[in-house]
């Protein structure tokens, strides 16, 4: 699969999230288990979702990862604790779109990192993916959507 980069400036998403770590296998299970969380707290203060389910990836090193899964909103609302008020970076990030199985989004990544190197940029965080597929709903992965976005530090300009 050929991916398309875009350069694009986010605005700061509101978003509620819980941290976890896992290894790579379980990140679905621990995906499905820990989302409903989510839903219910914005779902308490009559929250509403501004899009697509995500998980930002923190810290890829070794044999566990830590991920956040989430929901952004409209509107900040407050965390309880394991569920946690935190926004999605704005600024400068590239982003694509996997059209395909979860299994192949590494792909994706690799995508990303080469446009970063070959155009000397710097990351400025973990990477996040947003899922606009429900596997629940479309058992076939040939159409299952995903947005993967990688922040990056702002160019420094001449003066």
């Amino acid at each position: 699969m050929s991916y398309v980069i875009e350069v694009v400036t986010l605005e700061a998403q509101p978003a509620l999230s819980v941290r976890f770590r896992a290894r790579p296998e379980d990140l679905g299970r621990k995906f499905l288990e820990l989302l409903p969380q989510v839903l219910d707290v914005t779902e308490s203060q009559n929250g509403e979702m501004a899009g697509a389910p995500f998980a930002r990836y923190l810290d890829v090193a070794g044999p566990e990862l830590e991920v956040e899964v989430g929901l952004p909103l409209t509107t900040t609302l407050e965390g309880n604790g394991q569920v946690l008020s935190k926004p999605l970076p704005g600024g400068p990030a590239v982003m694509t779109w996997h059209i395909g199985h979860y299994e192949e989004l590494g792909k994706a990544h690799a995508a990303l990192a080469e446009w970063v190197s070959t155009n000397q940029r710097e990351v400025a965080g973990g990477p996040w993916e947003i899922y606009f597929s429900d596997p629940s709903d479309d058992d076939d992965p040939k159409g299952w959507r995903t947005q993967v976005v990688l922040p990056l530090i702002p160019e420094i300009k001449a003066t």
